[in-house]
């Protein structure tokens, strides 16, 4: 329920101040049902569209990036 809360939110606001946050955890949600390859995907695409957005934000999609092997 939380990731597709997420990523409705991401969705109806792409380019707004909670972007970032919204695909840092919609990417959390889905490593923790087990769908790593989806987790990728979004830490993906932050890091890609939000690359010099929030340095907490960023910095933790790195790790969790590395950490899942994507």
């Amino acid at each position: 329920r939380a990731a597709k809360g997420f990523a409705t939110a991401y969705q109806n606001d792409p380019n707004g101040p909670k972007a970032p946050d919204n695909l840092l955890k919609l990417g959390l949600s889905l490593a923790g049902l087990d769908k790593s390859e989806d987790a990728c995907v979004a830490l993906s695409q932050l890091l890609t569209d939000f690359s010099n957005g929030p340095r907490t934000i960023v910095g933790r999609a790195e790790r969790e990036s590395t950490r899942l092997g994507c």
